[in-house]
């Protein structure tokens, strides 16, 4: 991190990091279970730190300072807010365990209703941690962009670096989009449509405390990306002391959340970011189409008053009242993006369909589907029972006799003179 580092150190940690953002966002869409789903995301974000960590040793290696000390602040910030939305999004996981005694989606859903608290905290968290503005995962991840695109951009980089940079634009981008998918699915099935089971139907919000212990982290996370400027501005200087930058006449300080040009020594560089005005673009945009389809709500009702009387009625599902089965669930939702990358997951499905004697109805139709997950089946099981092995063996070398221990010593004082002598 003080310069003169070799390029493939950066490189490394940009692929490691890259590699984690997408494979952990990919194995966290096909979780069900929502703490582990939160799981997979945290090697989601610990490859965001990554990749900002991996580009400011690029960019401090080739003299680009300042860039340097703005990727490596991108890395802190992200850390901090991190902390935030994922501890939100645990207590939400924990609150909905707490009140039905499941974690697995697709038992789960309507709990808006009766959880209206939860709901809004877990929505805040999930935005956060999905990169949406103006919350302070979006600060974080736009920042690690900027460092990425000044590594990709820079002229005296060299050319296999800036390519590995703008390949991992490419894979941050997929995390992203990625990350809003999955927790469109978490939030969505948990929290909207009908109850799935008996216990998501007799849910209770949790207790105060607990909704205090969200609300002040929810506020947090909305805070820190409307404050995202002054946040910015204090890791800095943390990023240029320990780039020891900080020691040599200060450059011009790269204002990425102010209208002020980005510029670094050895890249032509801009960007610019307003938590609040896109905040309060967001609200405005927001506020505009509520009013617009009440507008069209009103105007239906009115149309449908002068041709006959209004009635309330169930949802049209032919003939039959709408049931939680209709909906989608987290396996359906997730099947498009299975299907697409089915040779990372290798799905395997089966459906068995049992009829009616004498009969082509069916009278059941059973599902039931599996995903490989390879990094953790094929390297991190094979590596853990290696391990075990290792210290299974390491185990018998401690016997317990004082003989095999005088043996141990005098083997390795001869193995000592044997190297003293042939060197």
């Amino acid at each position: 991190m003080v310069g003169g580092t070799p390029d493939w150190i950066g490189l490394l940690i940009l692929a490691v990091g890259a590699f984690s953002a997408v494979v952990g966002v990919l194995y966290a869409l096909m979780q069900h279970d929502l703490k582990r789903l939160l799981a997979y995301h945290s090697i989601e974000n610990i490859g965001i730190i990554l990749i900002a960590l991996g580009s400011a040793i690029l960019l401090e290696s080739h003299g680009a300072h300042e860039l340097a000390a703005l990727a490596l602040a991108a890395a802190i910030f992200h850390s901090i807010n991190h902390a935030l939305f994922k501890t939100l999004l645990f207590l939400g996981a924990g609150a909905v365990l707490h009140a039905t005694g499941l974690r697995d989606l697709n038992h789960l859903g309507g709990l808006g209703r009766r959880m209206p608290v939860t709901m809004l905290a877990f929505m805040i968290g999930a935005a956060a941690i999905s990169g949406l503005p103006p919350l302070n995962g979006f600060a974080s991840e736009w920042l690690t962009f900027q460092g990425l695109l000044a590594t990709a951009g820079g002229h005296d980089i060299a050319p296999i670096a800036r390519f590995a940079a703008a390949g991992t634009i490419g894979a941050l981008a997929l995390t992203t989009g990625l990350a809003v998918a999955c927790f469109v699915k978490a939030t969505g099935i948990a929290f909207l449509g009908l109850p799935r089971s008996a216990a998501a139907a007799a849910a209770q919000e949790v207790a105060r405390p607990a909704l205090a212990a969200m609300a002040a982290l929810a506020a947090a996370c909305v805070a820190t990306g409307l404050a995202a400027g002054p946040a910015f501005h204090a890791l800095l200087g943390v990023a240029r002391v320990s780039l020891h930058s900080a020691s040599g006449p200060a450059g011009p300080i790269p204002s990425t959340f102010t209208p002020a040009v980005t510029a670094g020594p050895h890249t032509d560089f801009a960007a610019t970011y307003t938590p609040l005005a896109v905040g309060l673009l967001l609200i405005l945009a927001v506020g505009i189409v509520a009013l617009a389809a009440r507008y069209r709500i009103l105007l239906a009702a009115r149309r449908v008053e002068r041709i006959a009387e209004p009635r309330r009625v169930d949802t049209w599902a032919c003939g039959i009242a709408p049931r939680a089965a209709f909906q989608y669930n987290a396996t359906s939702y997730s099947k498009p993006v299975r299907i697409f990358f089915r040779r990372i997951f290798s799905p395997e499905r089966e459906v068995r369909i049992e009829y009616h004697p004498g009969t082509a109805f069916p009278s059941s139709i059973s599902y039931r589907s599996h995903v490989t997950l390879v990094v953790e089946d094929r390297i991190w099981r094979p590596l853990h029972a290696l391990s075990l092995r290792a210290a299974n063996f390491a185990r018998k070398l401690q016997g317990g006799a004082i003989q095999i221990y005088i043996a141990y010593c005098v083997i390795a004082v001869l193995l000592l003179l044997a190297w003293a002598r042939w060197s």
